[in-house]
């Protein structure tokens, strides 16, 4: 990983959760079950245009997010590997 700057989820494919920008408790449990949480990998398989959601995998899953829960999340590019 780099150590640059953090960036929302959508604007990157394979990335790494570095930091969930909330302090809302229910927003914060449903990443945590979702495994969207500090370390994570995360690959972002397509958007939608227009703020719609994306389909992203992770913790060996494929799921849903709204940009707005996308938005909390912010990610530094994966190294490659």
């Amino acid at each position: 990983m780099t150590t640059g700057q953090t960036i929302p989820l959508g604007q990157l494919e394979r990335v790494e959760v570095r930091r969930v920008e909330t302090g809302q408790a229910d927003r914060l449990r449903f990443l945590a079950d979702h495994g969207l949480v500090p370390g994570a990998a995360v690959v972002v398989l397509d958007r939608q245009p227009f703020g719609g959601p994306m389909r992203v995998s992770a913790s060996g899953r494929e799921q849903l997010l709204g940009a707005e829960l996308a938005g909390v999340l912010l990610c530094a590019r994966a190294e490659a590997r």
